[in-house]
């Protein structure tokens, strides 16, 4: 039986899994805080902007410049929770066409087992 290894590579086997599994964990935390934080993001933003308007900047507050700009924030909010999105697609198709391009690149394969009908004479 492998003199007896079966001990070893499991033990080995179950380290690597382990390894594995806080790093799916962490990356599955970061995940979620990156949703949190992205659909928290809005309220925090017309919060922050509203007390900026009444408190620093000891403007009137009144019903209608307050819906003006939840209506602003709300049209903001859509385009800017898709940016991520769009950047990382423009990064994937940048890997993509340097990829293709490398390829591309290469110079032509001669290979000397494939002979033309011209060259069997």
């Amino acid at each position: 039986k492998l003199n007896a290894w079966e001990p070893k590579f499991l033990a080995a086997i179950e380290e690597k899994r382990e390894q594995e599994l806080k790093q799916i964990n962490t990356m599955l935390m970061f995940g979620a805080t990156n949703i949190f934080l992205l659909w928290l993001a809005p309220t925090i933003v017309a919060v922050s902007t509203i007390a900026t308007y009444v408190w620093p900047m000891q403007r009137e507050l009144s019903a209608a410049r307050v819906f003006t700009a939840l209506a602003l924030l709300r049209l903001l909010q859509d385009p800017l929770r898709s940016l991520p999105g769009y950047i990382t697609q423009a990064m994937q198709a940048q890997v993509s066409l340097g990829r293709v391009t490398a390829f591309l690149s290469l110079p032509d394969r001669v290979d000397p087992v494939l002979r033309s009908y011209d060259d069997t004479g």
